[in-house]
């Protein structure tokens, strides 16, 4: 099998595997929303009520604990289960908040650097988007298999005509005559020199695009308005890192940090925030897994790294509690975090054999921010103006990642900033009146689209926290609101297979509707 073919293979395990571990999948929604558009002005009116019915946080939070219900609407093809602990923060009241997108500064980027990169030089971390000499040479392989194989015998069904089919031979022969030039010029190994030396300066993308633009293409494509930061080290102290960061003006914010013994990572430089996918909770459980779901791939053909992984998970919390503070990050408190192994994704590498699916294991610790001591709900969904996946508002999420060398990844996704406090104590809903929305919609909410299907629902954990909601067409503005959030699993039984999603319901508790998190409000 050659190189191409096992990339291939290899992102095909990593997408099949993903798919089996999390039995994540494509769902239907019912074809009517149980979501109105909502009217922020009217939700302002609603949270600054003074009536005496409602729910005080302060002097309602003991009166409820527990709460179990069963539910079943066998019309709709919907059976929820709940045996939840009810949680309410300890606090006196919760506000309304105006937010923003906030921009990434150079001083947090000079403050990241400082801890997680110290000393060591960096260099233009684009340096490692130009191939190889033993890149290219894959490439060109594939280059002269894919013309080799463009026929027309009178029944190649992938061209209409003899000419259509030459056509194409040709196009691609120009593209290979391009790769041989290039060939000729490449280095056979990646070294760094002086005049690679990164600066640590945020640069609009628009003006490393005129100073190079094939390195920069993609970048100015996608993000011609955005500004990047992307420094690499070079290895020479037995780690390979890279700090990362963009801003877009349709796709919200992202700051990356990788550290890895046996390589550069490629979910390092790129727009887009990692999806998490390739990750199974616990210690080198992988091989057994992939081997169970694909049996196709062999025991030989997968690698753990040799990365320790001993502390306990209170001590790699500390080291997160402490890193955060050091560069002002502060207000993120730990939300959730277990050991994890992991996909490593690694391009230009050391010491790894490259025939293998190399996989890490650590501690990866989720952060949210919180307001008043209470934590922002991390279920709020990611807001879209369309399918491009381009124009969208993630969710406000760090994510740390540690083992026995300390933190070996870190990421930042969709930084807010607090702008002004709209309603100081809003008015909710009773406790009372947001139990009967939840009856009243889940099945509605989750209802299934044929007789062949069922969707079975668990909730086991019901929060009263903050949750970012979106002006309709908006991706940089919003309002931070008290929601209370049903969490759990929804798990859709579909000819055999079932397909379970984290999306259970999160009630706004001001007036009671339900926010839906592909809207964003």
């Amino acid at each position: 099998m050659n190189n191409y073919m096992k990339k291939i293979r290899y992102a095909t395990v990593i997408a099949c595997f993903s798919m089996s571990v999390a039995m994540a999948g494509c769902q239907e929604s019912p074809e009517e929303s149980v979501v109105v558009n909502k009217d922020m002005d009217n939700l302002i009116e609603e949270a600054t009520k003074e009536d005496d019915e409602g729910f005080d946080v302060e002097e309602d939070a003991g009166k409820y604990n527990t709460y179990k219900k069963e539910i079943t609407n066998e019309a709709l093809g919907v059976h929820v289960s709940v045996d939840a602990k009810v949680d309410i923060p300890q606090t006196d009241k919760l506000s309304m908040y105006r937010v923003e997108v906030e921009p990434i500064s150079q001083e947090l980027m000079d403050a990241l650097r400082k801890e997680l990169i110290g000393d060591e030089p960096m260099y233009e971390g684009k340096k490692l988007d130009k191939p190889l000499k033993r890149e290219l040479e894959e490439e060109i392989a594939n280059y002269v298999e894919e013309i080799n194989n463009i026929k027309w015998d009178g029944s190649n069904g992938s061209y209409t005509s003899k000419e259509v089919a030459m056509e194409v031979k040709a196009k691609r022969q120009k593209e290979l005559d391009k790769l041989r030039k290039k060939y000729e010029t490449a280095p056979e190994e990646l070294v760094f020199s002086k005049e690679d030396i990164y600066d640590g300066k945020i640069k609009k993308i628009s003006r490393l695009y005129k100073e190079d633009t094939e390195l920069y293409h993609s970048e100015n494509m996608m993000n011609p308005k955005g500004e990047m930061y992307y420094g690499v080290t070079d290895g020479s102290n037995g780690y390979y890192s890279m700090l990362y960061a963009h801003t877009s003006p349709t796709y919200s914010n992202v700051i990356r940090y990788r550290k890895c013994a046996y390589g550069y990572l490629d979910d390092g430089g790129q727009m887009s925030s990692i999806d998490k996918y390739g990750r199974c909770k616990g210690r080198e459980v992988l091989k057994e897994q992939i081997a169970s779901y694909l049996p196709g791939v062999r025991d030989s053909e997968i690698r753990i790294l040799d990365e320790k992984t001993t502390i306990s998970k209170e001590e790699a919390i500390e080291i997160g509690d402490e890193f955060l503070k050091k560069v002002g990050l502060e207000e993120f408190q730990c939300y959730e975090g277990d050991i994890y192994t992991e996909y490593a994704r690694l391009v230009k590498k050391a010491g790894t054999d490259t025939e293998t699916m190399s996989f890490r294991t650590y501690y990866i610790l989720t952060y949210m921010r919180t307001v008043d001591g209470v934590f922002v709900n991390p279920n709020d969904g990611v807001k879209r103006l369309d399918v491009s996946y381009i124009t969208e508002w993630p969710v406000e999420e760090i994510e740390i990642l540690i083992n026995d060398s300390g933190i070996v990844g870190f990421e930042y996704v969709a930084p807010l900033t607090l702008t002004e406090v709209v309603v100081d104590d809003t008015h909710m809903k009773t406790y009372e009146d947001i139990i009967k929305t939840f009856e009243d919609m889940i099945a509605i909410k989750h209802a299934v689209e044929s007789e062949d299907e069922k969707r079975e629902i668990t909730v086991d954990r019901v929060t009263l926290s903050y949750a970012r909601i979106c002006e309709e067409d908006s991706l940089t503005k919003g309002l931070l609101v008290p929601v209370w959030d049903f969490q759990g699993k929804s798990k859709l039984i579909k000819h055999g297979n079932s397909y379970t999603t984290n999306d259970v319901m999160t009630i706004n508790a001001i007036d009671g509707t339900v926010i839906d998190r592909a809207l964003g409000y």
